[in-house]
């Protein structure tokens, strides 16, 4: 199997536009322990965008609670 090592990089200071380049990619075996660990970051991903989705709902409703005040 191929991965890709990438790196971010930052275009414009100005805007914070991000630029996602693949640098290049090398071949890996493939074995449960890797599996494994790509299972648990996946999973660790997942959580941590659950938890920012919560927080930008709370954000919101706190916004339109907000607008309704005005």
């Amino acid at each position: 199997m191929k991965k890709i090592k990438e790196e971010f990089i930052k275009k414009s200071t100005k805007d914070n536009i991000i630029i996602r380049r693949a640098i290049h990619e090398e071949e890996f075996e493939l074995n449960l322990e890797i599996i494994e660990r790509m299972e648990k970051n996946a999973n660790v991903q997942i959580s941590n965008a659950q938890q920012l989705i919560k927080e930008m709902q709370q954000k919101l409703e706190e916004c339109q609670k907000l607008r309704e005040l005005l």
